[in-house]
C-alpha cells in the first residue's frame, strides 16, 4: 500500500533521499514481491514505498537480501504499511493508516478502504475488534491482563469489581477481547462513576440521608423497627460510611405470602450506585454467615436473584461495602443510592408437574416437561427447578433420562430463532440432513452429523450473521438453506469460523432478504455432540425503516450517529437500539458500522 501524505516528515524524507542516490537500481527490486516487515533471501520487497524508504537508509536490503535487519527497519519506518510496528495497534485509533497485524490489516481494509488510505480511525478499530480480533477468554482482576481503560487483545481486564460489571453488560468483554466498547463501558462505568435516578412509582425511605434511624442489624446503630416492604414494591434509599460516626444499614421487613405451594418464588432486584450488598434473614437478625440469601453488586449494575421461601415473615437488610469488608470503604450517602425491589411471584416447590419446556433443551424455566425426569435432575441438581433449566439440567437429564433426541431433531420440527441466543444441545441428535456440497469442503472433509434444526424469518435485508463462536463446546458445523424442508437449496456453510473461539465453532453469512425464511440446520464434524447458543445478528438495515442507522435524520450514517449510539450505551434505548432488543449494545453498533455512509 502506498505512503500516504499522513506519513511522519521523517519517512518522506528518507524516501526522497534513496530515490535521489538510488531510485533506478532500487527500482528493480521494490515492489516486487515477499512481505517487507519479513526477513527474505532476495533483495527488496513488494511494498515500493516502504522499500526504497529502508533501502535509502540501509542500500544492502536492496542489493544483496532482504534480512532480519531491513525488516526490523520496516517496522520502525514504514508508517501507513499493513503489518508494520510503526503502523500503531489494531484494537485502537492509532492516528496513521493500516495497524501493526497484517492479516487483520488487510481484512478490515478491505472493507472500507479509508482505514489504508487515510486514518485508522475508531471506526477502524470497532471493525478490527468484531472481525479480527479475538485472543481468547481472560479472568477478571488478573494482574497478567491490562488495565481496563485500555483495549486489549484478550478477555477481561485487572480491576476485578469494574470488570465483572463490564462483563455483565458485554459478556465478549471477557470471552473475547477487551475492545473499544468494553473501555468505554469501563469509562463510563468505573471511572466517572454513574447515578441512579428513582422512579416515579417508587418510594424513598423514611431515613433521610445521613441518620441512622433504621440499623436494627449489621450495623452498630439504633435498633428501631425495620421499614415494611410489600411484594411488588420498590424502594430508593441512600446508604453512608462514616470514619468518625460508623456506617448505616437499613432494615426491611416483607412477608412472602402462600400462593398455592410450600414456597414460593420471591425475585429480589438491587441496584446500588456504590458497593453494597443485601442480605435475607428468616429469623430476625442473625449473623451474616446464615442468612439465607446474599446479593451484592456495584456501580448501577442490577442483580437479580430469584430464590424460593416458604411463606412467613422475613428481614432484609441492606449495608454498604462487601460481604466480608462491611462498611470499609469511606462513603458519602450523596453518592450511594441504590433501588431495591421485590416480587413475590408462583409456587416453584414442585414446577416437575406444571413445567412446558422440554427436558432435553435449555429453556430458562423451572423445571422440564417429564415429571418423572425432572425429578431425578432436581434431586441431584435443585438449581433447575429452583433458579433455571440450563444446560447443565440438560446434560443431567440426558444421562439420567435416556433421551433420545433433542425436539428440534428433525427439519420438520424446526425451532423458531430470533436474533440474540438461542441455547440448544446436540445430545442425542440424528441426522436429518441431506450431504454437503463439495462446495463446505474448507479442507476438513463435508460431515455433518448429530444435526439440529432453526428457522429464521429475516427481519432485515443484508447480511445476517448466524454463529456458534464463544459458546460452543463441541466441533460445530452450519449449514443455511432456504426452499422449505422439501426442497432445500443450500445459501451458506461453515466448519469452523475465521476469528471464531473456541477452535471448533461456526460462523456465517446470509445474504438476507426482508420475510425470508431461513432454515438453519447445525451438526457436529464427525459426529460431535453438545451444547452451545445459536447466535442471530442481523448487520443490514431492518426491514421496517430504510435507514435506521441515521440517528439524527441527516441522510447519512456518520460520526454523529456513531456519538449518539456510545452516548446511550447499556441504555434500553429508544436511541440507539436498533435491533429492538431492548440495550444499546455491541449488535446496534455493528448494524451501525454496516451501514456507514450516505443514506440509501
Amino acid at each position: 500500500m502506498p505512503i500516504t501524505s499522513r506519513r511522519s516528515t521523517i519517512v518522506l524524507s528518507l524516501a526522497a533521499a534513496c530515490c535521489l542516490v538510488a531510485g533506478p537500481t532500487f527500482g528493480q527490486v521494490c515492489g516486487s514481491v515477499g512481505s517487507c516487515v519479513e526477513p527474505s533471501a532476495t533483495p527488496g520487497c513488494e511494498d515500493l514505498d516502504c522499500c526504497v524508504t529502508v533501502c535509502g537508509v540501509d542500500p544492502v536490503c536492496c542489493t544483496v537480501a532482504w534480512d532480519a535487519s531491513c525488516a526490523l527497519l520496516a517496522n520502525e519506518l514504514c508508517i501507513g504499511l499493513c503489518g508494520a510496528a510503526a503502523s500503531g495497534p489494531c484494537n485502537q485509533p492509532n492516528g496513521s493508516p493500516g495497524c501493526s497485524n497484517e492479516a487483520c490489516c488487510e481484512t478490515i481494509c478491505a472493507l472500507d478502504a479509508y482505514c489504508c488510505d487515510f486514518e485508522w480511525d475508531f471506526t477502524c478499530a470497532a471493525l478490527a475488534s468484531f472481525n479480527c480480533i479475538s485472543g481468547g477468554p481472560g479472568t477478571c482482576g488478573d494482574p497478567g491482563t491490562g488495565p481496563c481503560t485500555e483495549p486489549q487483545d484478550t478477555g477481561a481486564c485487572s480491576d476485578a469489581v469494574c470488570c465483572e460489571i463490564v462483563c455483565d453488560l458485554d459478556p465478549t468483554c471477557c470471552s473475547q477481547s477487551w475492545d473499544l466498547l468494553c473501555v468505554s463501558v469501563a469509562e463510563q462505568f468505573c471511572v466517572q462513576g454513574c447515578s441512579l435516578e428513582c422512579p416515579s412509582t417508587a418510594r424513598v425511605e423514611a431515613e433521610s440521608c445521613g441518620e441512622r434511624s433504621n440499623d436494627p442489624c449489621l450495623g452498630d446503630g439504633p435498633g428501631q423497627s425495620p421499614e415494611p416492604l410489600g411484594c411488588g414494591e420498590e424502594v430508593c434509599g441512600r446508604l453512608f460510611v462514616h470514619p468518625k460516626n460508623g456506617f448505616d444499614t437499613d432494615a426491611f421487613s416483607f412477608v412472602v405470602p402462600f400462593v398455592g405451594g410450600s414456597t414460593t418464588r420471591v425475585e429480589i432486584s438491587f441496584t446500588p450506585e456504590s458497593p453494597a450488598f443485601l442480605a435475607i434473614f428468616a429469623d430476625g437478625c442473625r449473623p451474616l454467615e446464615e442468612a439465607t440469601a446474599i446479593v451484592a453488586s456495584n456501580l448501577c449494575a442490577t442483580s437479580v436473584e430469584a430464590i424460593c421461601l416458604p411463606p412467613g415473615p422475613y428481614l432484609l437488610v441492606v449495608a454498604p461495602g462487601e460481604p466480608d469488608a462491611i462498611g470499609e470503604e469511606v462513603v458519602d450517602c450523596a453518592f450511594a443510592e441504590y433501588r431495591l425491589a421485590i416480587a413475590c411471584l408462583d409456587p416453584c416447590d414442585d414446577p416437575c408437574g406444571t413445567a412446558e419446556g422440554a427436558c432435553g433443551i435449555a429453556h430458562g424455566g423451572l423445571g422440564c416437561d417429564d415429571p418423572e425426569c425432572c425429578a431425578s435432575v432436581c434431586d441431584l441438581d435443585p438449581i433447575c427447578c429452583t433458579a433455571g433449566w440450563d444446560a447443565l439440567c440438560v446434560e443431567a437429564a440426558t444421562s439420567l433420562c435416556g433421551l433420545e433426541a433433542p425436539p428440534n431433531d428433525l427439519c420438520s420440527m424446526a425451532i423458531p430463532a430470533s436474533e440474540g441466543p438461542t441455547p440448544f444441545t446436540t445430545i442425542g441428535a440424528t441426522l436429518d440432513g441431506p450431504e454437503l456440497p463439495l462446495q463446505c469442503d474448507e479442507g476438513f472433509g463435508l460431515s455433518l452429523e448429530a444435526d439440529v434444526w432453526f428457522v429464521h424469518e429475516a427481519i432485515c435485508n443484508g447480511p445476517l450473521r448466524i454463529e456458534t463462536c464463544g459458546t460452543s463446546d463441541f466441533d460445530s458445523r452450519i449449514a443455511v438453506y432456504r426452499g422449505g424442508c422439501k426442497a432445500l437449496e443450500l445459501v451458506a456453510c461453515n466448519d469452523d469460523g475465521l476469528f471464531c473461539a473456541p477452535a471448533g465453532a461456526s460462523r456465517v453469512l446470509v445474504d438476507a432478504v426482508c420475510g425470508e425464511a431461513y432454515l438453519i440446520r447445525v451438526g457436529g464434524f464427525k459426529g460431535a455432540a453438545g451444547f452451545a447458543d445459536l447466535s442471530l445478528t442481523c448487520l443490514g438495515s431492518p426491514c421496517s425503516t430504510p435507514c435506521p442507522a441515521d440517528l439524527d435524520g441527516d441522510g447519512s450514517v456518520s460520526g454523529a450517529d456513531l456519538a449518539s449510539l456510545l452516548a446511550a450505551w447499556g441504555t434500553s434505548g429508544p436511541v440507539g437500539d436498533l435491533d429492538g432488543d431492548g440495550t444499546v449494545s455491541g449488535a446496534d453498533l455493528t448494524a451501525l458500522l454496516a451501514s456507514w455512509g450516505a443514506c440509501p
